[in-house]
């Protein structure tokens, strides 16, 4: 995809130039399958990134995520099976081709910011559907672009879709020429738990039993809780006389 603004045009010539470094290369290599590229420049959304690989890779077994992180993070544990770690190279537009040309993923899930214009651009140019995932303001824009004011608004071109927090980031977006259409409230993207593995005959016979029935669950519950427990079950089952209580 050629570049849609001269921000990002002249951003993107005066990276080809480079700085005497090599080019990007790794020793890793593509593994066969699907392979998912997931950005992350702090621990909270790699840790979330790698949940999310985790729980679709039992969905699709050959599943890979590739994660990409600053060099600031590297030494940071994080494990999975389906996973690979590299650090993000340089922002430069060979790096950028050579990283691509290498990896050749299917998807790319940037959170939060940080934007690497001529990295995303190389994606972009590939056909690459990407998303920004947990998006806001202040990683949007950074204090160094002021002399491309508005590759930003390029930069947020090149996704399919931009997941954000909260409203007021839509609004910040809407500011920056992103259509409605294109931004999602999903709220803060984060390490949940995973569910726990179960008979899944037996859970289908118990969902049959209970269709629509209302059910709670009190987790964990200790011996000094189950009087409270139980009275409130007392009091709400009230009003909705089918509700089963699960200790």
């Amino acid at each position: 995809m050629a570049p849609r603004s001269l921000s990002l045009s002249a951003y993107l010539a005066l990276t080809r130039r480079g700085n005497g470094q090599p080019v990007y290369a790794t020793e890793a290599e593509r593994p066969a399958g699907e392979l998912i590229w997931g950005h992350a420049s702090n621990i909270d959304h790699a840790h979330a990134l790698v949940q999310l690989a985790a729980r679709l890779a039992q969905l699709r077994p050959d599943l890979t995520l590739l994660l990409t992180t600053p060099a600031s993070m590297a030494d940071i544990p994080l494990s999975a099976s389906c996973l690979i770690r590299e650090v993000l190279p340089e922002d430069t537009v060979a790096n950028g081709e050579a990283f691509i040309d290498h990896w050749m993923p299917e998807l790319c899930l940037w959170t939060g910011g940080d934007l690497q214009p001529a990295i995303l651009n190389c994606a972009a140019n590939a056909d690459l559907p990407m998303f920004l995932v947990d998006a806001n303001e202040d990683g949007i824009v950074k204090p160094g672009w002021r002399w491309f004011p508005d590759m930003p608004r390029a930069l947020l071109n090149s996704f399919s879709m931009i997941l954000v927090q909260n409203t007021e980031t839509v609004t910040a977006l809407r500011r920056l020429g992103v259509r409605d259409t294109e931004i999602a409230v999903t709220g803060i993207f984060q390490e949940g738990t995973l569910p726990l593995p179960c008979n899944e005959e037996e859970r289908q016979e118990l969902s049959d039993l209970l269709k629509t029935r209302p059910v709670w669950l009190a987790a964990m519950a200790q011996a000094e809780e189950l009087d409270i427990i139980l009275a409130a079950h007392r009091q709400v089952s009230r009003m909705t006389h089918r509700l089963l209580l699960i200790l």
